[in-house]
């Protein structure tokens, strides 16, 4: 943003926002910490802020005038990402409103149009501090707000362990956290199933090389390695386990074992390496825990579900990798 002007400007309205958004969080008592609709709605506002300016009610209200016009979780998400690329959906929350919404969207336009020197902006001027406000509601009010969203998979003990593994992976898929979801379920199989030993527990961002790892997991003299796209760097370090005498197992999403063989063929290692699908293998381990009683399945999906998150919780900086326990799975 070029200018001395501008950037006074933007320092400006940046506090507006800020206090604005104190004072609407503060307006709900049920809101603990993070008014996300009536953040939604500013990103709106300002939005508008854009093109149109003052910003009279009729440019960012409803034609029925009870809302905020475009008043959606996927509106907001749109422009989220142009500042934060990997927000994931920031829900129905997003679009929900109350009474107080449209008057306190009012309140921020009334806020920003008393701010002197805007009048005179070129749209391009106005959408860089359009930029620097909707950058703060981010940096502050989304980013937290995600940080603390845990998975909520959609799981059923009437299904197969498979069934409801799968179902995480795929909740995981939506957020773009497949790999480090799947990392930590085999890390929790590992640990229910050999109690008596030390299952490593790393951060998913963690490399190998970092620590001189072998893989994900070292079990015995068998290494475990845990990915979403398999590819030929990972089969040439699992053709330099097998030379250091290592068994090696290869765990990909069911969707990938077909691709994960054939690269084991291309390394030439393909009857030296198992590659398995991770919702059989860690879905398979809750059945055999369970003894294949159906009445205990659900309560170990649960300790899987457990000892998940209690290694999440040990090693990852972002708790929305927790999985969301569902009351279906009965009580601790």
């Amino acid at each position: 943003m070029p200018g001395p002007r501008l950037e006074g400007l933007a320092r400006r309205l940046t506090a507006i926002v800020a206090e604005w958004y104190e004072d609407a969080r503060l307006s709900e008592p049920q809101v603990q910490e993070y008014a996300i609709g009536k953040a939604n709605a500013a990103l709106l506002v300002i939005e508008k802020f854009r093109d149109l300016f003052p910003l009279t009610r009729d440019r960012y209200a409803s034609r029925g005038g009870t809302n905020v016009a475009g008043m959606s979780g996927a509106q907001g998400r749109r422009i989220i990402q142009r500042h934060f690329p990997e927000a994931r959906s920031i829900g129905t929350e997003a679009g929900r409103t109350s009474r107080g919404t449209l008057p306190s969207a009012e309140r921020l336009a009334e806020r920003l149009n008393a701010v002197e020197g805007i009048h005179h902006l070129t749209p391009e001027e106005r959408g860089a501090l359009a930029d620097k406000m909707q950058a703060w509601i981010v940096e502050a009010v989304i980013k937290p707000y995600q940080q603390r969203l845990k998975l909520e998979p959609d799981l059923d003990p009437r299904l197969t362990s498979v069934t409801n593994v799968a179902a995480i992976l795929d909740a995981a898929r939506a957020r773009n956290q497949t790999g480090a979801v799947a990392q930590h379920l085999v890390g929790a199989k590992l640990a229910l199933r050999f109690q008596d030993q030390a299952i490593w527990n790393y951060s998913y961002s963690t490399a190998d090389l970092q620590l001189n790892r072998p893989g994900d997991f070292k079990l015995g003299d068998t290494v475990f390695h845990v990915t979403v796209t398999p590819s030929q760097q990972l089969f040439q370090k699992c053709a330099s386990n097998l030379q250091q005498h290592f068994r090696v197992v290869v765990l990909v999403p069911a969707d990938r074992v077909a691709a994960g063989v054939q690269l084991a063929e291309l390394a030439g290692i393909a009857a030296r390496v198992s590659v398995s699908a991770i919702e059989t293998f860690v879905g398979t381990n809750v059945e055999e825990i369970a003894e294949f009683d159906q009445g205990r399945i659900a309560a170990d999906l649960r300790r899987l579900l457990e000892k998940y998150n209690e290694r999440v919780v040990a090693v990852e900086p972002d708790r929305s990798l927790l999985i969301e326990i569902p009351r279906n799975l009965g009580a601790s």
